[in-house]
């Protein structure tokens, strides 16, 4: 005959299983031969609490329990089978053996770390976090609608005037009305009241000089020689693009864009408003065409062919007084003139071009 004796401590078992920061947790071990021990668990640390069962009343129903080491548990030899239920067979079984059942409770300090006394307030933060993105995402919506609203206002004027009809019928209108026209009017006009054209040049002609003013012309190298390869819906959907993303970065910067002539995108700033920061302004706009230039050439590459990554964008920018004006008859165009127009496309003309295959010189 021979005894196994088994010592388990506890503490030592039940040390480093939770979490640091959770809070008290009664562990009560009954042996099920009438012993009870509780020992509490908090965060990483246990401590021996007494014995019997000492959890926290208003806490029974939520007990969890599970059996220790039902592995080890003595099966017996000579336990009765027949005419003996489940439970008579496992006492005869293990008569003599003491079955291990923890059953664990949690405490009012358990509840209260995951309990929030703060939902109203929550609620209430997230009520306004809701309300506020709401009127933000109404006031942008608005927004959006009356910009676009004027920008297809403005579209249609400028296709209305380039139509012979709307060339005659705006002719006869300013012939019957009197009074200088300006410059500023003739582009910002939101009633079409512009003055833009004068049948029998009666009038007194559109222009202004601007003494402070920067002006840019981006033309686009190897254009010439990519339209002998492609067709030409291809060229213009690559011009339309590149010159699309120009319109939209001179929106943003509040740069002027003047027109395209081929290949040749050209932007003013300093006018039709004066501004003393025009250069900076317009250089800043520039450097940003130039790296929206790279990244979609280098995407049409793939549509348009691997040679289109060659194109390269030459800029050349000036600063100098010039002269804007609308040069009236049957096609009415608000153009620049004067010196700081010629420098500007000599220096354009002569100088470095970037592309996607060369590392920008900004």
């Amino acid at each position: 005959m021979g005894f196994i004796v088994a010592v388990f401590p506890w503490n030592s078992y039940f040390e480093n299983i939770l979490p640091n920061e959770t809070e008290l947790v009664y562990v009560v071990i009954d042996d099920q031969c009438g012993e009870d021990f509780t020992n509490v668990i908090n965060g990483g640390e246990s401590h021996f609490l007494g014995r019997h069962d000492l959890h926290e009343n208003g806490y029974s129903s939520s007990m969890y329990s599970i059996d220790f080491a039902t592995f080890s548990q003595y099966g017996g030899e000579h336990a009765p089978v027949n005419g003996t239920s489940y439970t008579e067979r496992f006492k005869a079984s293990n008569k003599g053996h003491c079955k291990y059942v923890f059953k664990i409770y949690p405490s009012a300090a358990l509840e209260a770390q995951f309990t929030s006394n703060n939902h109203i307030m929550y609620a209430a933060v997230v009520v306004g976090i809701f309300a506020a993105m709401s009127g933000v995402l109404v006031y942008y919506d608005r927004t959006v609608i009356t910009r676009q609203r004027a920008l297809l206002d403005g579209a249609n004027r400028i296709i209305g005037s380039l139509s012979p009809e709307a060339v005659m019928d705006q002719a006869a209108q300013d012939g019957k009305r009197s009074g200088a026209r300006t410059l500023k009017g003739f582009i910002g006009d939101e009633e079409h009241d512009n003055g833009m054209l004068e049948s029998n040049f009666t009038t007194k002609p559109i222009a202004e000089l601007f003494p402070d003013a920067t002006i840019m012309f981006a033309g686009i190298v190897g254009s010439t020689a990519l339209s002998s390869t492609r067709e030409h819906t291809q060229v213009f959907f690559l011009l339309e693009t590149i010159y699309h993303a120009f319109d939209e970065l001179a929106t943003q910067r509040h740069v002027f864009k003047v027109e395209t002539v081929g290949d040749c995108y050209v932007a003013v700033a300093g006018l039709p408003d004066p501004r003393q920061d025009h250069a900076v302004v317009l250089g800043r706009f520039a450097h940003s065409c130039i790296s929206k230039f790279c990244s979609l050439v280098k995407q049409m590459e793939i549509t348009l062919g691997p040679d289109t990554g060659e194109l390269g964008l030459r800029v050349g920018l000036h600063s100098g007084p010039v002269t804007a004006g609308v040069l009236r008859g049957e096609k009415a165009r608000f153009q620049l003139f004067g010196d700081s127009m010629n420098t500007t496309a000599r220096i354009e003309t002569n100088g470095r071009f970037t592309s996607p295959k060369q590392r920008p010189i900004w």
